[in-house]
């Protein structure tokens, strides 16, 4: 799969940036972050306005980045992470892309 080969691409620079903020914030914080700038995302691309498609893009990359820690900093935090944290994760993601497609109508 596509995820196994970007794998060793991705995850220095995740994992640098991880123990830079795992002593700072925790992996649930920053899947609550990552969910939110998803939401601002869609919301900004709900409203139609072009002076908002710029802020739209940058939330959904804040979004994406926020997804790729969470993982980072729990195998840190938590030597591997837990399962609630895994399971706000996919909750989270899973909302976000179902919100994608209304965000359009």
């Amino acid at each position: 799969m596509l995820d196994a080969r970007l794998r060793p691409i991705i995850d220095p620079p995740l994992g640098f940036i991880a123990r830079l903020l795992a002593p700072h914030i925790s992996a649930n914080a920053m899947t609550t972050f990552g969910f939110i700038c998803g939401v601002l995302c869609f919301i900004f691309i709900a409203i139609g306005s072009t002076g908002l498609a710029g802020a739209s893009v940058y939330f959904l990359l804040a979004s994406r980045l926020a997804d790729g820690l969470d993982g980072a900093i729990a195998r840190i935090n938590t030597e591997g992470g837990t399962d609630w944290g895994g399971y706000a994760d996919i909750v989270a993601d899973f909302l976000l892309w179902s919100f994608l497609p209304l965000a359009f109508i």
